[in-house]
């Protein structure tokens, strides 16, 4: 359990990462997360977008549609909380 706990608490802190960059990733799927030695990195930066400020917001319809947000599917904009869903 504390294996999961840890593993989560690296994902957060490299969203949390690339977030403070203001860089929305829009594609974070299980298949972009790749562990090494009880390690996690985020990966896979092709479809990700330089924010100019947090309250920014985008409206292109890219991504993995099962990972998408509802917002995202409803073809509103989005911002970096996209990330999270």
């Amino acid at each position: 359990m504390n294996q999961v706990i840890d593993l989560f608490v690296q994902l957060l802190s490299a969203i949390k990462f690339i977030h403070g960059k203001k860089i929305l990733h829009r594609d974070i799927k299980t298949s972009n997360i790749f562990l090494k030695r009880n390690s996690l990195k985020l990966g896979d930066f092709g479809i990700s977008r330089f924010m100019m400020n947090t309250l920014d917001k985008a409206s292109t319809f890219i991504g993995t549609p099962f990972y998408m947000s509802p917002e995202t599917l409803k073809y509103d904009g989005y911002n970096m909380k996209s990330d999270i869903w």
